[in-house]
């Protein structure tokens, strides 16, 4: 099949990055379904579910499709998260673009998810860290993150799967997930999150909170250690 003559920004392609070869793939909050057509023009998804709770979005995704002559490899949902997506339609679920807590109820929405044969791949715009640790105690396991810079904005994006069993991780995960320290933008990440833990530090300096200040300032140390001092 001819490749798309579009390229994907740094976000969405670092989904696309995560996508298993030969894969079913659903892109929840598709938008104008780049990612759907991008990964089936290069033959990594065999087909797509292009989904979105709004009419409007998913009506130029139907264009675009068309537009790019991917019609038989494309389906389209009008749809909350994953309510009119089958668990035998997909492995791959893309969910991108979205508040972290909205993310945490399209998959918890979806009892289906608990399988070890789906993927998550997941790009949060808010409440990364909590996101995280709801899906380490539901036993969902981080398997990679990257960080990317976006027109002059710091992402990360996660692949995960649900692993049935109890999980653990160091404490600096909800921070910064499974990240490599000296991987592109790791440094960019590691400073956004330390500018955002100082702001909840000068707030607790405030009232008086000393321990979970002084819980703050040893979390931002050790990020500076692991991140920035490489």
């Amino acid at each position: 099949m001819n490749k798309p003559p579009f390229e994907l920004g740094e976000r969405l392609k670092a989904c696309a990055d995560f996508v298993r070869n030969g894969s079913r793939v659903a892109d929840i909050g598709t938008d104008h379904a780049y990612l759907p057509i991008w990964l089936v023009k290069n033959n990594i998804a065999k087909f797509a579910i292009a989904a979105d709770v709004n009419s409007g979005p998913l009506e130029s995704a139907r264009k675009n499709v068309e537009k790019y002559k991917v019609p038989e490899f494309v389906d389209f949902r009008l749809s909350d998260g994953l309510e009119k997506i089958g668990e035998n339609e997909v492995d791959d679920i893309i969910i991108a673009g979205m508040g972290g807590e909205l993310i945490k109820r399209i998959i918890f929405d979806a009892p289906w998810l608990a399988n070890t044969e789906k993927s998550l791949i997941l790009q949060p715009m808010s409440s990364v860290a909590e996101l995280r640790l709801a899906l380490l105690e539901k036993g969902i396991k981080v398997f990679a993150e990257k960080a990317v810079i976006d027109c002059g904005k710091v992402y990360s994006i996660f692949r995960c799967s649900y692993v049935a069993e109890t999980l653990h991780e160091d404490e600096l995960f909800q921070y910064m997930g499974k990240i490599e320290p000296n991987s592109p933008a790791a440094a960019d990440y590691a400073e956004k999150t330390i500018k955002k833990l100082r702001g909840k530090a000068f707030g607790f300096s405030h009232t008086g909170e000393m321990n979970g200040l002084a819980k703050l300032e040893d979390i931002i140390k050790k990020i500076s250690e692991k991140y920035l001092q490489g």
